[in-house]
């Protein structure tokens, strides 16, 4: 399917001067600099299947970080601003 646009002019010769300076049609460079389209809903969770449920998050990691005196620093500090860390 195809659509038309309506560019004034002075746009329309500034994105076909760009286009051509890349070696591309006014189309193919529009299509260069837009976003990749998001996937549709099913697509996604497609994109998850076999995934969920493959850890435990609740799970304390066999490798924590052990506690040091600046790290206990920092925690208080952020405490003050209401974030909390397990004891």
């Amino acid at each position: 399917m195809t659509q038309s646009l309506e560019l004034p002019t002075e746009l329309f010769e500034a994105l076909q001067k760009t286009a051509e300076a890349n070696g591309m049609s006014p189309a193919e460079w529009i299509a260069s600099v837009l976003p990749a389209p998001l996937p549709k809903k099913r697509e996604s969770m497609e994109l998850w299947e076999g995934l969920l449920g493959v850890f435990d998050s609740r799970d304390r990691l066999q490798n924590a970080v052990p506690r040091t005196h600046f790290g206990d620093l920092i925690a208080a500090k952020l405490e003050k601003q209401g974030v909390t860390r397990p004891k």
